[in-house]
């Protein structure tokens, strides 16, 4: 094989390579957070007490040693509550009108990697490297879900179980 040929070979190779890689990186941006419901539920979820809220027409289960605090805001339109345990904030679950393209991504600068995920049937995105900053719209309205700063690592599996506790009833 002469010098002129095995140049072309490598600069093939190296071509093809290169795309892989490229595609690959793109696939990984705006894939899907591997989140696995066996993976994640607590065993004895079906012992978890249920937070509904008939205004936003949601629900999602908590541990029962947890407290839910619900924002005193009311004469605002939003909602925000803060999942409780042992005084400390573990996660914090958010209600406000708007969109996602024009509330949160086009305020976030520079614009954060998009994931994409589905839970229960709903659509979200998660805005950044953590498992859990995470947003989805219903109608007007913005819901957003985020791992507190105070959680631990050991606090992962509920937080992740009470995402999958997540539904709307309405």
């Amino acid at each position: 094989m002469t010098k002129t040929k095995k140049a072309t070979l490598f600069l093939v190779f190296a071509l093809v390579l290169s795309l892989y890689a490229v595609v690959n990186h793109l696939e990984n941006r705006t894939g899907t957070i591997p989140l696995s419901l066996q993976d994640s539920l607590i065993p004895n979820v079906n012992e978890w007490l249920t937070y509904r809220n008939e205004k936003y027409g949601f629900e999602v289960k908590y541990p029962v040693d947890w407290e839910v605090n619900v924002s005193k805001q009311t004469d605002l339109e939003n909602l925000y509550f803060s999942f409780i345990n042992k005084g400390v904030e573990i996660v914090g679950l958010g209600v406000f009108n708007g969109t996602i393209a024009i509330d949160v991504l086009d305020r976030i600068f520079p614009r954060p990697e998009v994931k994409n995920l589905v839970v229960n049937g709903i659509n979200m995105i998660n805005l950044s490297d953590t498992t859990y900053d995470i947003y989805f719209e219903k109608g007007d309205l913005v819901y957003y879900f985020m791992k507190s700063m105070f959680a631990q690592e050991e606090d992962d599996k509920i937080i992740k179980t009470i995402l999958f506790t997540f539904k709307f009833f309405k």
